[in-house]
């Protein structure tokens, strides 16, 4: 048996391009066509979720469940289908955490290290600790903080620095 191999997309792309359809549609001047369609896109991202939300269950027996789904939730588009349908199980607390523990040696190499005091209302509050002179300016670091975040939370509003 030949193994096929599935081409990959680009997610952003993906997701550029049907917001730009979704956006034309609500912008469609027939009311009772332009509900329709928008009903028809509403109703297969539900039949998406719901199809997510069975494969999830039915490897619930799988021995090897949580390296697949490390696996799944490595890849952007699969993370974000998954975050759409509330169905990512990695708080966004700990995936901001996580992400922050990976972003350290960089921080620290830059002069500064960072202390996460907590999210709320999907804002990410966190304390700035400058060890030396050589440290970039806040605005710098924030930017590239917010960079590094926004690859495994892109749910998250916004960060604050204190």
């Amino acid at each position: 048996m030949s193994e096929t191999k599935v081409e990959e997309r680009d997610g952003e792309e993906l997701v550029a391009r049907l917001n730009m359809l979704v956006e034309e549609l609500e912008s469609y001047p027939d009311t009772e066509l332009r509900e329709k369609a928008l009903g028809l896109v509403q109703l297969i991202l539900e039949l998406y979720g719901e199809s997510l939300r069975r494969i999830i269950a039915a490897m619930e027996s799988e021995p090897r469940r949580e390296q697949i789904l490390a696996r799944m939730f490595s890849d952007e588009v699969i993370r974000s289908m998954l975050l759409i349908h509330g169905l990512l199980p990695v708080s966004l607390y700990d995936r901001v955490a996580a992400r922050l523990v990976d972003l350290r040696p960089f921080l620290v190499s830059q002069g500064c290290d960072v202390e996460l005091l907590g999210v709320d209302d999907g804002r990410a509050r966190m304390r700035l600790i400058r060890s030396g002179k050589g440290a970039p300016p806040i605005a710098v670091l924030k930017a590239d903080i917010e960079k590094a975040l926004s690859e495994v939370t892109p749910d998250l509003a916004g960060i604050e620095i204190v």
